[in-house]
């Protein structure tokens, strides 16, 4: 049997549509209006003049006008998401760990006082003079967490009562609220072991590899969700683009949401490298201790648990992972390079590609250093800036807008100056 080339990128194509696309598509609430948007951008690109949009993907979100504060707010608490998760990722590679829950961010004198009399934190840390910082530390997490939930409580109220955020986004963003009270629930239960496994002054901080899984899972679910809505607001005609730019655009977008679900698994297994401090093995690269295979690899019982316990399998997976995520990264981009894609498109795909070279080397140092916290903490904190560029590229690709068309296009300053 035969197959020509454009029958297999149409059968690839639709795979990535059924499997990853749609998928996607429903975590980020684009399932409602992907199917106008998909007939929009049909229109366009077989007929001159522009389609009639049903309401633009801004205005599904938010009043007219207030695009940009909405943004502006979304996108800060994001910015305070992200200073908790890498602050958490310090807290987890230098092994201080938690000793008091429920500290108040007020009165930090008299949370010092209760932490000295936790006896083994304090004779553990102040043998080795880093009490002080772990409770710095302490102190920090618990601010910016109570700090998140105030600064996203508050104004959403206000702006509900205002009128300024349609229903839709309202949706997103109550469900938000249930997914930080789960959070905070998973936070508990992840100490909660940390504090049963500690027998001795001079044990270190443990945590559930398959707790610290959910708590930070949750947690980047929660970054997307708001980096997602923030970059709908945000993101207004830079550039303008023809109908061949349309086409291109969704070309690639199947392609893209395809390596977005590629780095999203990497960042999972990488979370599952963190979990059982599995940079401290295998020490060596590109080979594993002189092996393609690493000797154990899916040898310690039932599979689920061994890609969650065993050392050599977790490290593989995840390497193997990476491998593969660097490689269509870079494959996408020389796509773009070839293809007439929007300037937009070329952009944010560079930005992923030099993202993405930051976090390989970072990888090979964590694995050469033996897990150093410093190293660990660069390479962790730069993957989420990887999945930030991936996201933020499936969007360029995705929305299209139709003030873009060199037949509508004004110049930005131009809508500025006429909404003044």
């Amino acid at each position: 049997m035969y197959y020509t080339l454009s029958s297999i990128e149409s059968s690839i194509d639709n795979t990535f549509t059924r499997y990853v696309k749609n998928p996607v598509n429903h975590l980020f609430g684009r399932e409602e209006s992907v199917l106008e948007e998909e007939v929009y951008e049909e229109k366009m690109a077989t007929s001159s003049v522009p389609a009639e949009k049903p309401l633009s993907a801004q205005h599904q979100l938010v009043k007219p006008g207030k695009e940009r504060t909405i943004a502006y707010w979304l996108l800060a608490i994001a910015a305070l998401v992200y200073i908790m998760i890498s602050l958490g990722a310090y807290t987890r590679l230098v092994k201080l760990g938690h000793s008091v829950t429920g500290m108040h961010p007020i009165g930090w004198k008299g949370q010092f006082e209760a932490m000295k009399k936790h006896v083994d934190h304090y004779i553990r840390r102040k043998q080795s003079g880093y009490f002080q910082w772990t409770f710095l530390d302490e102190y920090l997490s618990t601010f910016i967490e109570r700090t998140i939930g105030f600064l996203f409580l508050a104004p959403l109220g206000y702006f509900m009562i205002r009128g300024f955020i349609m229903p839709k986004l309202r949706n997103r963003l109550l469900g938000l609220i249930a997914m930080q009270t789960l959070q905070g629930l998973i936070g508990t239960w992840l100490l909660s072991y940390e504090h049963k496994t500690r027998t001795s002054i001079h044990d270190k901080s443990i945590v559930s590899t398959y707790r610290m899984f959910f708590h930070w899972n949750t947690t980047m679910f929660m970054f997307a969700i708001l980096m997602w809505n923030g970059i709908t607001l945000l993101r207004s005609p830079k550039h303008p683009i023809t109908q061949e730019n349309i086409r291109e655009n969704k070309s690639l977008r199947s392609k893209m949401m395809f390596v977005f679900g590629v780095n999203v698994l990497n960042f999972i297994t990488g979370v599952m490298v963190a979990g059982i401090d599995g940079s401290r093995r295998f020490n060596s690269f590109p080979l594993m201790d002189g092996q393609v295979i690493p000797s154990g690899y899916l040898s310690q019982g039932p599979i689920w648990k061994d890609i969650f316990e065993n050392v050599a399998t977790v490290q593989f997976n995840h390497r193997l992972i990476a491998y593969g995520s660097y490689i269509l990264i870079t494959g996408i981009w020389i796509m773009s390079r070839r293809r007439n894609v929007t300037v937009e498109a070329k952009r944010s795909l560079t930005a992923l590609l030099i993202v993405a070279n930051l976090q390989i080397i970072g990888g090979i140092l964590v694995v050469l250093t033996k897990g150093h916290w410093i190293s660990g903490f660069l390479h962790q904190s730069n993957a989420i800036w990887v999945m930030v560029a991936s996201m933020f590229t499936v969007h360029v690709l995705s929305k299209i807008n139709p003030s873009q068309l060199e037949s509508n296009y004004e110049p930005r300053e131009f809508q500025h100056s006429k909404t003044e």
